[in-house]
């Protein structure tokens, strides 16, 4: 009886002993997958604030409507840029060239990336001022002529989202994805031409008013002041103290809108 009851006591021993590398081989795969809902969740979140994530769930037209009009906007306000510059005596676009449709070659490698994450980017258009025919003055039409370029996208395109609500007689999907399209791109370009009119290196903006106050010229032509201007820029984009310029951007659509369809019969 003596032996029997010490075996017992053996085998509980034992039972007790591998019972403790099996429960920490449990704990540690509990916590294994604590660690990974965790992180998974921590992706989910991440994945819900992209602001792909958000479009395409809102709706995946509006989605590849941005996409679609940033690249093309940002592509014809540099050539813009190029236009106005060979017209103006330099030719530096056409030798380097940048006279072409194709995004890669204006949109450079970390806007692609920023586009991707933020859904911002922006174009560069190489000129060299010293060939300009009239100094200032063609100095300022070469930059204004981006965003005049944005400004005439945006009313082509609100008014054929005009005349595509009045006269259009395709059925209700087919009807509310082109005026989706049409208004994303209007809006768009009313921002476009805004943002890039700002008074703040390197906006066109800056280069316009540069042109005809000298004091503003020597303080842009500091590459210092325009590279931290460029990272206040994305920053304040960041923290949306540019929310404003949407703002005014719909209320010139509307404007707009409107006024062309009081006068459409």
């Amino acid at each position: 009886m003596v032996l029997a009851h010490e075996r017992r006591g053996a085998r509980r021993v034992r039972d007790e002993r591998a019972a403790i590398p099996r429960r920490a081989v449990v704990d540690a795969r509990r916590v294994e997958r604590r660690r990974r809902s965790e992180r998974a969740r921590g992706t989910e979140l991440l994945m819900s604030d992209w602001w792909v994530h958000r479009l395409w769930h809102f709706d995946p037209i509006v989605l590849f409507a941005w996409i679609g009009w940033v690249i093309l906007s940002i592509t014809l306000h540099e050539l813009g840029h190029g236009v106005a510059a060979i017209q103006q005596g330099d030719d530096t676009p056409r030798r380097l060239g940048r006279m072409t449709l194709n995004p890669v070659v204006h949109i450079p490698p970390f806007a692609w990336l920023l586009f991707a994450v933020v859904g911002i980017t922006w174009g560069l258009m190489p000129i060299d001022p010293r060939n300009f025919r009239h100094g200032r003055l063609s100095n300022a039409i070469v930059s204004a002529a981006g965003p005049a370029v944005n400004v005439v996208l945006a009313i082509v395109l609100l008014a054929a989202a005009v005349l595509w609500d009045k006269y259009s007689t395709a059925g209700a999907s087919t009807y509310g994805a082109v005026l989706t399209i049409l208004e994303i791109g209007g809006q768009l370009n009313i921002v476009l031409a805004l943002f890039n009119l700002l008074p703040l290196p390197p906006l066109d903006g800056s280069r316009i008013l540069a042109s005809f106050v000298r004091p503003a010229e020597r303080l842009f032509a500091d590459p210092r002041i325009s590279n931290y201007a460029f990272a206040a820029l994305i920053i304040l984009a960041f923290l949306g103290l540019f929310d404003w310029i949407f703002t005014l951007a719909r209320w010139l659509e509307t404007q707009f809108v409107l006024s062309l369809g009081a006068l459409l019969p």
